[in-house]
């Protein structure tokens, strides 16, 4: 496909969101119908413990620049063609609007870096007659997408969609708890789902439905904020079985081997998580519990440190005025995310980093883990009341 690098260009039509449901009739033009407008975005508050330089640059960075949440809304296109996980064609044109395509992936492809959107071998042409929804890309495989990236597109597609003979395209290796997910959060049934496969088939849709994420770069919209409303009121109305408290450590150590993201291993994990227990933090494995306890024990959280990753990024859910901690770095998204629920944020720098054989290794200096752990708890006595 020699023009597979072309990007496709489509007009923006504005839309009223209090009167407006998503059309399923066949378009005759690619449109982005536009209920929501890019907005600008206010940095984070961030704060450093110390004086270390890094962490000075990071947090004066992350207040300085600027912050656009993108429009949303819904792409309707004609004759689209899908490929690998979820990546849309027109004419060979490929849809690279940053409301569905986050922007490291686009430049990877710009740079020659990614190959698997080209024809490796002869594919199986499947045709799947619309309406059909779109809402996986990049990675289904990993939970940190499936939260702030598809399961916001699907939340967006089930309030702005009245029919419900609109079906959602899924590649085969989306995992079986994000599917579970769907139907037990978002009131889908399994004969709403098409898959295909995504290394074998070459996807022909006559009427694609296309949601945007709620963010661009995930920087995102204030109604995102609607979407983590509307799951921690159902998830908090049931009984609660367990309470973990106001504070909570999250921990990587019984998923180190099995995470299909980059391996990541903490060397003093053992020292930290004593000085997370004399500080009355509860020591919690997300991976280890149902998504509605994971949404329980996070939106009752006031301070959270961490490890940065997926998993932290389940302080989604936690409320205005939360104290965030990551280590070993910062996490442009993490910050991104206190930005948007209000948390005051900072990350604790690694000593003794290695990367070996694509594994970082490192190491937490006790005496300022302990100092981190005493401010994220003074922060939060002495913040604002929300």
């Amino acid at each position: 496909m020699s023009n597979i690098y072309k990007h496709l260009n489509v007009d923006i039509q504005d839309v009223d969101p209090n009167t407006w449901s998503i059309p399923t009739d066949r378009p005759q033009k690619n449109l982005l119908l536009r209920i929501f407008s890019n907005t600008n975005v206010s940095p984070p508050n961030c704060f450093t413990i110390g004086n270390n330089n890094e962490e000075i640059s990071f947090a004066a960075y992350e207040n300085s620049r600027a912050r656009h949440s993108g429009d949303i809304g819904f792409f309707t296109m004609h004759d689209v063609v899908l490929r690998n996980t979820g990546y849309i064609f027109h004419d060979d044109h490929l849809l690279s609007h940053p409301g569905v395509m986050l922007p490291y992936v686009k430049g990877m492809i710009e740079n020659g870096q990614r190959d698997d959107f080209i024809d490796s071998g002869p594919l199986v042409t499947r045709e799947i007659e619309g309406p059909v929804a779109i809402i996986t890309a990049e990675a289904p495989q990993i939970y940190g997408h499936w939260l702030l990236d598809y399961l916001p597109r699907l939340w967006l597609l089930r309030r702005y969609l009245r029919n419900t003979g609109v079906r959602i395209a899924l590649p085969h290796l989306v995992p079986r708890w994000a599917r579970d997910i769907m139907l037990d959060y978002f009131d889908m049934k399994l004969e709403d789902f098409v898959y295909f496969d995504q290394g074998a088939d070459l996807v022909k849709i006559d009427h694609a439905i296309i949601p945007t994420f709620l963010h661009a770069a995930h920087e995102f919209h204030p109604i995102m904020n609607e979407f983590v409303a509307d799951l921690v009121d159902r998830c908090t109305g049931t009984s609660d079985t367990s309470d973990t408290g106001e504070r909570i450590y999250i921990s990587r150590h019984l998923q180190r081997q099995s995470t299909l993201s980059r391996r990541r291993t903490l060397r003093n994990e053992d020292e930290i998580m004593k000085i997370a227990q004399d500080y009355d933090f509860n020591i919690i494995c997300p991976e280890q519990l149902s998504w509605q306890d994971q949404i329980k024990i996070f939106s009752r959280a006031r301070v959270v440190i961490g490890e940065e990753g997926s998993a932290m990024h389940n302080t989604l859910f936690s409320p205005p005025g939360s104290v965030i901690a990551t280590v070993p770095q910062g996490n442009h998204v993490q910050f991104s995310l206190s930005s948007l629920r209000n948390h005051s944020i900072t990350f604790l720098p690694a000593v003794d980093l290695s990367d070996a054989n694509g594994e970082v290794y490192y190491r937490i200096d006790r005496a300022r883990a302990t100092e981190m752990f005493q401010e994220a708890i003074r922060r939060l006595g002495s913040g604002p009341n929300y």
